[in-house]
């Protein structure tokens, strides 16, 4: 897996102010998928999906994810960190499918793919989409509403990382308590920020300099710190 360039991040970042959080994911796994084509992506599940921003975001940022969170109890603020390759271990444990038996029918569902997920925002009921898309096998059957909840909860044990869910304690009170991490989203705030940063250097060597964003995010990270310290002299 490669690292986005500042060039890249930039780019990421303004794509972001014009999506919707499904295509917020799609543009990330494009990123960390470079010679993958649409057809491909959509195929992709979701876990599969946030493994490979997850895989970007280590190559660009590290394996460390500071996080932070409030304890519910006695909303004491945590402050902690995700380990991207704890993370990415659990992708191991995916199943292509997962079985419901019910009235002795054996029905059989996948996990949810990025284009179930680009495609059910388009529906007034998601939930309800992804449940008839995702029901693999008898074809035609009518499938009742607690098959399609007993089948949701089996496809999360079987795409682990489609939902992120981490296990908290405060130390403050003990409190125990769940949070769920949203990958995409905390992988492009994340980006934001370095965007921001990244804007911020362009404009002051363009004001010191008189150089264009091409001329400044050409330079290597170091070169142009030492500009800017000599900017700010």
């Amino acid at each position: 897996m490669y690292a986005l360039t500042s060039t890249d991040t930039l780019r990421l970042w303004e794509q972001a102010q014009m999506q919707r959080s499904p295509e917020r994911s799609r543009a990330l796994v494009a990123a960390a998928s470079p010679g993958d084509g649409e057809t491909i992506l959509r195929a992709l599940p979701l876990g599969t999906c946030h493994a490979r921003i997850l895989a970007l975001r280590r190559a660009t940022l590290g394996p460390l994810m500071p996080c932070e969170a409030r304890c519910p109890a006695c909303h004491e603020k945590m402050e902690f960190n995700v380990s991207a390759d704890g993370l990415l271990e659990n992708a191991a444990r995916a199943r292509a499918t997962v079985d419901v038996e019910h009235d002795g029918t054996t029905f059989t569902f996948r996990p949810p793919t990025l284009g179930d997920v680009l495609d059910a925002q388009h529906h007034d009921d998601p939930e309800a989409f992804l449940a008839r898309r995702c029901f693999v096998d008898p074809e035609g059957a009518e499938v009742a509403a607690e098959v399609v909840r007993e089948a949701e909860d089996k496809l999360f044990d079987a795409d682990p990382l489609a939902l992120v869910v981490l296990g908290l304690a405060c130390p403050a009170c003990g409190a125990d308590w769940r949070e769920t991490l949203d990958v995409a989203g905390y992988v492009l705030h994340e980006l934001g920020r370095q965007a921001q940063a990244l804007l911020y250097d362009i404009h002051r060597l363009a004001c010191a300099y008189g150089w264009t964003e091409g001329d400044v995010l050409a330079l290597s990270p170091w070169r142009r710190r030492q500009y800017l310290a000599w900017a700010e002299a």
